[in-house]
């Protein structure tokens, strides 16, 4: 995998230490050392998917980087998609292009609205998305446990 290994040791050391729940890294959408660490970091990533050829292309990219990294790292690292910028119709299609593995919200953000401005006018509510993050990590506890014993 490209990218610096001791950067991306350094990085998932940093957010596995400490007292906090959530941490959210936000890195530009290439195949960059700032994604590819926080990939390598992450136990979840969450990715807003378009309903477009390209973005539709890239998000194959990314989760090659995941599966790559869930290899390498030897531990399950989830995926969430938020259809992003689409029509409702657009939104299932996005869902229906994604791999079975992968939890994809069932709502979509709208084309005309940003995230802020969605939630600011009660238009989209971010529970489907706190749900999504917290279903996962209730599986991740219950197979971390059942490991353990």
């Amino acid at each position: 995998m490209a990218g610096d290994i001791q950067t991306q040791k350094n990085l998932r050391n940093a957010v596995t230490t400490g007292d906090h729940e959530i941490i959210i890294i936000d890195t530009p959408s290439s195949a960059c050392v700032p994604l590819i660490s926080a990939i390598y970091a992450s136990d979840i990533v969450v990715v807003p998917v378009c309903y477009e050829r390209w973005n539709l292309q890239g998000f194959q990219q990314l989760y090659a980087l995941v599966e790559e990294a869930r290899s390498e790292c030897n531990r399950e690292i989830h995926i969430v998609v938020v259809p992003t910028m689409v029509t409702l119709k657009e939104a299932e299609k996005v869902q229906d292009s994604i791999p079975r593995n992968v939890y994809t919200i069932p709502i979509g953000i709208k084309r005309a609205n940003s995230v802020k401005t969605s939630i600011d006018r009660a238009r989209m509510s971010v529970t489907p998305i706190v749900t999504a993050v917290d279903e996962i990590l209730k599986r991740i506890l219950v197979h971390t446990s059942e490991v353990r014993s």
